[in-house]
Formats: structure tokens, C-alpha cells, sequence
């Protein structure tokens, strides 16, 4: 018995006929050296068809064909095929993830996983971003044209960023609605009182053939999220109503302190001070209460006396001296007994000189005999 000859193989997706003795299958992918799948199938006599199992997607398969007989394994047929990628198998644990951290100030935390490579080359991960209730996720998954967000048209759908997967290579947090561009995509603020949907668009291609799979996170903005304490956003507010009473405070104080050095200038400089209407016009108020103009006519008028006062005293030493005050000053220095003014030659003519002769004779020893006969005439 001789060697048999090679089985004839009909299709990579069809089943093996014939005395198929041995299989051997080999799996490989080229972006991936590390993978690598051998299988050998021992088949008897009575089999006459073998239905191989399921193609593993994105898969480089060589198929090795061999009869089998007692004098050994014949002439082998080979085929070899390339297996098409599928949508790439998002796992349930980061489809069961969250949007946390939602912030009143338009952002939220998305966070992002790396995919597995089971059914293709994952190339990038498109981040899109849906405002309200806008179709269901396999519409927004599949709108392949989907475009960066532009506040003039208004999008109720956009892609926010595009992370590449050479970037994803662990967990990491994106913060939507951040106002970062990135490669030409605009993360827009996020707006409050908005209902939204993230949407993470895992694309895999290879050989111009594209495949995507999503996940979806449903979020709301505008209400304090559950990783919040709403105590946090109290103390906050009572923070932000402090400094904002004080500021009113100094403000206040600042005025008052300004107003009160005007009215002292206006003091200072004899005007009365005349107020504005309003804050900020600089029209004056003509109008004066009666207090304050009977406050500032008495000022006036204690000022024009002083004035009067200085220019009396001021004629007072210019004027020539008369009288007793001019008979005062030709007197001699030094201390004067009445009977010695009386004695001098500039007086000895004048009444009132003579009319203190009895003062002059008591105080004169030479005229005792006079003043005996005055005193008794007084009698």
C-alpha cells in the first residue's frame, strides 16, 4: 500500500469530504506575534467529513490536510485564509461604569478603559457627546459623520476628542466639557439644567474595513451629583456671601471716609458744601437745609469780626496819641507820686491838676499851713 494522495480542500468555510485522516490547523495574526493557535485532528476511517469550528475574527489561519494510511501520511494540501474583523467586544465591566463628579461649572468625569484586541486592531477611541433624548445609541454608534461640535450650528450631537490606542494603555479619567481643542476637536462646556450622553466609540480597522462597538453613560448636569456632599456646596455658598458682605463693607467705609474729608475741605476753604443729586452726575444740588445755612452764615460773620477786630487794633497804633494817655507817655520813667505829676511844668496850668492840691498839701510837708485852712473850709 502506497501513500495517499492529497485530499482535495473546497473551502476555508465549507466542510472537508473525503478519507480525511489528519487535520492540522494553524492560526496566526501579523500585528500580533504573540498569538499563536495549533490544533491537529486525528480522524478515523468511518469519518468521511469534518466541520471545523468557528474562525476566530482578524486571524491568519494555514490549514494542512493529510491522508493517513498504514504506510504513513501522504502528500499535504494546503490552504490559507485571513479572517475579517468584528465589532470590537466592549466588556460588561466598563459598559457598567459611570459619569462621577459632575461639577456645577459644566464638567464631568468619563472614565476610559482600554478595550482587548480580540476581534481586531483597536485604532482609537472616538469620545462623542449627545444633548437630550437624540436617537438611540446603535444611530449614534453608526453616524459615521459625525462632526466636531460648532457652537453656530448648534449640534445636538459631536465628537468631543479621539484618544489613539497607543495613549490608552491603562485606566485613565477624561473630563468632559473641559473647553480644551484637541486634534481639531472642541470639548465644549457642558451646559446646566441638560440632560446628556456620553458615548465611548471603540473603532478597530484594518485593510480599509472599519468596525465600531459603544458604550454609553447617561448623565445630568445641574444637580449636585451623589459623590458630592451637598454640604460642600452650602459651605461654598456661605463662603461666596461673606466676601461679598465684606467687599459691601468696605465699600461703605471707604465712602463714608471720602465724604467726610470733602466736608472738611469745604470747611477749611469757607464754602458750603453742596451735594449731588445722585451717585456718579455731576449736576449739583442747589437746595440747602436752613441748619446748615445758619451754621455757615454765623461762621462768616465770627470770621468778618476777627477780621474787624485785627484792622481796629491795627488803627489803634497808628493814630497819634491825645489826652491823659499822650500827658502818660511825656511823663519821666519810674514811679510817680500824683504830686509829683502835678508838679511838672506841662501841668502846673491845667484844672484838674489844681483840683488835687489837697492830695498834693497832705503829701507835701512845705504846705501844712494850707491844708490847716483848707480842711477847715470842708468843714
Amino acid at each position: 500500500m502506497g501513500l495517499p494522495d492529497p485530499p482535495p480542500v473546497l473551502s476555508s468555510t465549507r466542510s472537508f469530504s473525503g478519507q480525511v485522516k489528519q487535520l492540522n490547523i494553524t492560526a496566526r495574526r501579523e500585528y500580533n506575534g504573540s498569538f499563536l493557535e495549533a490544533r491537529v485532528v486525528q480522524l478515523n476511517a468511518s469519518v468521511t467529513e469534518y466541520r471545523p469550528p468557528r474562525w476566530r475574527p482578524w486571524t491568519n489561519y494555514t490549514v494542512t490536510v493529510q491522508g493517513l494510511t498504514a504506510a504513513g501520511l501522504g502528500e499535504a494540501s494546503k490552504y490559507a485564509f485571513e479572517t475579517e474583523i468584528a465589532d470590537p467586544d466592549i466588556p460588561s465591566a466598563i459598559r457598567s461604569l459611570s459619569i462621577r463628579d459632575v461639577s456645577q461649572s459644566g464638567t464631568a468625569v468619563l472614565p476610559l478603559h482600554p478595550v482587548p484586541e480580540l476581534r481586531g486592531p483597536i485604532q482609537e477611541y472616538q469620545i462623542i457627546v449627545t444633548v437630550g433624548p437624540n436617537g438611540s445609541e446603535a444611530d449614534d454608534c453608526l453616524a459615521l459623520d459625525l462632526q466636531p461640535f460648532n457652537a453656530s450650528q448648534g449640534h445636538k450631537a459631536y465628537v468631543a476628542a479621539v484618544v489613539p490606542a497607543h495613549n490608552l494603555t491603562g485606566p485613565m479619567d477624561f473630563v468632559l466639557g473641559d473647553g480644551v481643542c484637541r486634534e481639531g476637536y472642541c470639548n465644549a462646556p457642558l451646559q446646566l439644567g441638560q440632560n446628556y450622553t456620553a458615548l465611548v466609540r471603540v473603532v478597530s480597522r484594518w485593510k480599509q474595513v472599519e468596525k465600531a462597538s459603544c458604550a454609553r453613560y447617561d448623565f445630568s448636569v445641574g444637580s449636585v451629583s451623589k459623590g458630592e456632599p451637598l454640604s460642600k456646596a452650602v459651605a461654598l455658598a456661605v463662603v461666596v456671601a461673606v466676601l461679598v458682605l465684606l467687599v459691601a463693607i468696605a465699600v461703605l467705609v471707604l465712602l463714608s471716609r471720602r465724604k467726610r474729608n470733602k466736608s472738611k475741605d469745604h470747611e477749611s476753604n469757607g464754602m458750603i458744601p453742596l451735594r449731588s443729586r445722585r451717585a456718579g452726575t455731576s449736576k449739583l444740588n442747589t437746595q440747602i437745609l436752613v441748619p446748615e445755612l445758619l451754621e455757615t452764615l454765623k461762621r462768616f460773620r465770627r470770621a468778618e469780626m476777627a477780621v474787624e477786630e485785627e484792622a481796629e487794633e491795627d488803627t489803634d497804633l497808628e493814630r497819634p496819641k491825645a489826652g491823659c494817655e499822650a500827658e502818660y507817655q511825656k511823663l519821666i520813667s519810674g514811679l510817680l507820686h500824683a504830686c509829683d505829676a502835678g508838679k511838672e511844668p506841662c501841668n502846673q496850668g491845667k484844672n484838674r491838676y489844681k483840683n488835687i492840691i489837697p492830695s498834693i498839701v497832705q503829701c507835701c510837708p512845705a504846705a501844712a499851713p494850707e491844708v490847716a485852712s483848707l480842711q477847715s473850709w470842708e468843714k
